[in-house]
């Protein structure tokens, strides 16, 4: 039974003939009126793979204005800290907090934030009297670094005075980045409950900030036999996140490759 196949790419960016990009560029749509998706009405064992993709690692942990702010009180005065929405690291939001405090003309070292790899917890150090985070605010990070909504530590703190949180650090909000398309009715089964129109689960290997290369050895085939006899002109696509959520990718742009394979 001789095999057919061929390959399509889909990018988000308006430069390459994307529509309806939504706010964030996580979501887009396609024409291919000129080079529509058919397929004979006597194939069989249509299946659909995503071979490729190339995808930013930026969809931000924090997020104006839901969890920005960074307020403390330093020998007796309070301050605030906004942090741009982005995606960070426990060592990337400290370099941040480290300009925050420079703009403020306060010390860069009055606070080390410590991961622990171990218990995945995070620490943090005083480095001078008198001084206390104030994590009690609904739009503070406290989540991100595993804290509760209480003042760090719960009296002002003494020199070198280290107070570690009582959770686990949660930095790695986003575990996997999931595409989605309206080609297909079915996709990758959640559960073996909904398959949301999943086609591909791209996991995360790199760091954040850097573009995330999927090439998959043994790609994943989705079942397309919905499309025999019929003829594909116009496609939506989604980034998501494991849960098939929503996410921010603040307008970068992303690729995905789609092979379409069948028997006659």
């Amino acid at each position: 039974m001789p095999s057919f196949s061929f390959v399509y790419l889909f990018s988000s960016s308006p430069n390459n003939g994307a529509l309806n990009i939504n706010s964030d560029g996580s979501a887009f749509s396609v024409n291919m009126a000129r080079y529509p998706i058919s397929m004979p009405h006597n194939c069989k064992n249509v299946t659909a793979a995503v071979i490729a993709a190339s995808i930013p690692y930026i969809s931000p942990n924090v997020i104006t204005p839901t969890n920005d702010q960074f307020n403390f009180n330093y020998l007796g005065t309070n301050y605030q800290i906004i942090i741009p929405t982005g995606l960070y690291s426990l060592n990337s939001l400290q370099n941040q907090i480290n300009l925050g405090l420079a703009a403020l003309s306060l010390p860069q070292a009055i606070f080390t934030f410590i991961g622990n790899g171990s218990t995945q917890k995070v620490s943090i150090q005083f480095n001078y009297t008198n001084t206390y985070i104030d994590f009690t605010g609904s739009n503070t990070f406290r989540d991100l670094m595993g804290f509760n909504a209480v003042l760090v530590p719960l009296a002002p703190s003494t020199a070198g005075q280290i107070e570690t949180a009582p959770n686990v650090a949660n930095f790695d909000t986003l575990q996997s980045y999931t595409i989605a398309t309206s080609l297909l009715n079915n996709g990758i089964p959640f559960n073996g409950t909904t398959s949301k129109s999943i086609v591909s689960i791209i996991p995360i290997n790199g760091v954040p900030g850097s573009r995330l290369i999927y090439q998959p050895t043994l790609p994943v085939l989705v079942n397309a036999n919905e499309l025999i006899s019929q003829s594909r002109t116009v496609a939506d696509f989604q980034i998501l996140d494991q849960d098939a959520n929503p996410i921010n990718m603040l307008n970068q742009i992303w690729t995905v490759t789609i092979q379409f394979t069948y028997d006659i």
